[in-house]
């Protein structure tokens, strides 16, 4: 048997809470977006790829990762993060070199 849920977020924030039901009885989510379909991208799946031309390091993904779920992202608006996290990676690259090397040794 296939289960489909569909769950609508708050103003498409998947950070929000989501039952946590639905998330278990789900191997995956396919996340629409009402921005991309507004601007006439159909399907409007959002499918949060990396660039191609520059890829992220693993250090760098785990970075990303601790930032949005530790909370540093919320005060930002969703406009904001990619810059944001653009800077906190050439900020720790140029003052904190050691951040790569602890991480790839654990």
């Amino acid at each position: 048997m296939t289960a489909l849920p569909i769950v609508e977020t708050q103003s498409g924030d998947v950070s929000a809470y989501i039952p946590t039901n639905v998330i278990s009885i789900t191997d995956g989510q396919i996340f629409l977006s009402a921005d991309l379909f507004n601007s006439g991208i159909r399907p409007a799946i959002n499918v949060g790829k990396q660039s191609q031309s520059a890829p992220l390091t693993v250090e760098e993904q785990i970075m990303t990762i601790y930032t949005g779920t530790n909370g540093y992202l919320d005060s930002l608006e969703v406009g904001q993060v990619r810059k944001f996290l653009v800077e906190l990676r050439t900020y720790l690259k140029t003052t904190k070199p050691q951040f790569q090397e602890i991480i790839s040794s654990t």
